[in-house]
């Protein structure tokens, strides 16, 4: 997302009071941001907290994709 806007760690850290050191941390997983940081980081990108997590289930639109085993159990589910 940082990306994404062209922002430089330097430029936001200015915009959320975090550390060029411990964004940089977050982004390659040597730390876990707390709530508060995770919203001051969301709040400075103007963008909604959930669009800061990266998942293999994102944008998925091929039910193929899942498993056989999640398959089943969604569409038990929806029965």
């Amino acid at each position: 997302m940082r990306n994404c806007r062209g922002y430089s760690l330097r430029k936001l850290s200015k915009k959320c009071g975090i550390s060029k050191t411990t964004l940089n941390d977050i982004e390659n997983a040597k730390l876990s941001p707390t709530l508060a940081q995770l919203e001051r980081i969301a709040a400075a990108l103007d963008c909604q907290m959930w669009q800061l997590f990266d998942s293999p289930y994102n944008n998925v639109r091929d039910p193929g994709h899942f498993d056989k085993n999640v398959e089943i159990k969604v569409k038990t589910a929806k029965i």
